[in-house]
């Protein structure tokens, strides 16, 4: 199997969907990126992974990844799915990695009401500047992106984070790439395979050249 047949499954961030990677979307035509499903309850980040990956086993993927929030939920599912390898796309293995600042938002992201969640999408060009974009299209992606998503996924989403113990080994390859000015997850706490200079957290949209050409690179190696 070529590097060009195998099959790529994406999870996005939280607060996001397919159009955080449209640029890998028209590079891979093997790749699906996979919609965000409610979250039962309380549960664990672990937990939801595996009812993800559940849902996306008939795909038989070769490879699965995410940004953010989306490279540890494919962390999680990649224990189920044992593909041949995890792309950690602006991700990390460990809560400890991201940023107190962004570690203390999560605090209020959880516990405020449904009515001011849902008005997120008002502050996207603040968003989009502290991720590393000051692009009004892309600050306008964020916005419809983030109105797409509901609020209890949010509200979830950020305690999971919290509470999630990490997961240094999926017992698969990681490939990683990050921004070399993420605030969300700073370089200091993470060990990448390759850091894109000047990108920020944004890195898929703001320098899709280089993600695509990272992943390329690893789809070209030969399978153990």
């Amino acid at each position: 199997m070529s590097g060009a047949d195998r099959s790529i499954v994406l999870f996005p961030g939280l607060g996001a969907d397919a159009r955080l990677f449209r640029e890998q979307q028209a590079r891979f035509p093997n790749l699906t990126v996979v919609s965000w499903i409610e979250p039962s309850g309380s549960e664990s980040l672990s937990d939801y992974a595996a009812r993800l990956a559940s849902e996306v086993s008939g795909l038989h993927p070769s490879y699965v990844g995410g940004a953010s929030f989306g490279g540890m939920v494919a962390l999680e599912a990649a224990r189920l799915l044992r593909p041949h390898g995890v792309f950690l796309l602006g991700s990390c293995r460990s809560p400890r990695s991201i940023g107190g600042m962004f570690r203390f938002g999560s605090r209020i992201a959880g516990v405020l009401p449904e009515s001011l969640l849902r008005r997120g999408d008002l502050f996207a060009s603040q968003v989009a500047r502290v991720m590393g974009s000051r692009s009004r299209e892309i600050a306008d992606l964020l916005a419809e992106m983030y109105r797409s998503i509901s609020p209890s996924l949010i509200r979830w989403g950020a305690g999971a984070i919290r509470n999630w113990s990490g997961l240094e080994d999926s017992g698969v390859p990681v490939h990683h790439i990050h921004g070399e000015f993420d605030r969300v997850i700073p370089l200091r706490g993470i060990r990448p395979d390759h850091v894109v200079p000047g990108a920020g957290h944004l890195l898929t949209l703001t320098h899709p050249e280089a993600v695509n050409a990272f992943m390329t690179e690893a789809l070209a190696r030969p399978l153990p």
